[in-house]
C-alpha cells in the first residue's frame, strides 16, 4: 500500500466510521480529518496502534509526520494567490 497523504491512511480502513471507532474519536471528527486531509498529531499514536492491530504495515509516527500537510503562509496582499501545496514524498509499506 502506498501512502501519499493522511487521507490515504484514513481510507485504508474499511470506512471512516470504523477508523473513528478504532482510534476512539467521533465519526464526525474522523470525517473532518479526512476532509482536511490531516490527522491531528494528538491522534497519531492511536492511528499507529490501530493500524498495527489491523495489520496495516507502514503506518508509523514518522510517516504521519512526513505526510503532515504544510502550513502555507498568508501573503500580505489578499489579492495574491497563495502558493499551491507541493506534493509530499511517496511512501510504500514494506512487503506490499
Amino acid at each position: 500500500m502506498t501512502y501519499v497523504t493522511h487521507k490515504d491512511i484514513i481510507t485504508r480502513w474499511p470506512s471512516i466510521a470504523v477508523y473513528a471507532v478504532d482510534i476512539g474519536i467521533s465519526e464526525n471528527t474522523a470525517k473532518q480529518m479526512n476532509k482536511r486531509n490531516s490527522i491531528g498529531p494528538d491522534h497519531w499514536q492511536a492511528t499507529v496502534s490501530a493500524a498495527k492491530k489491523r495489520g496495516y504495515d507502514g503506518i508509523t509516527l514518522e510517516l504521519l509526520l512526513a505526510l503532515r500537510p504544510s502550513r502555507l503562509s498568508v501573503r500580505a496582499n489578499d489579492n495574491d494567490k497563495q502558493p499551491a501545496a507541493q506534493p509530499g514524498p511517496v511512501f510504500v509499506a514494506a512487503g506490499e
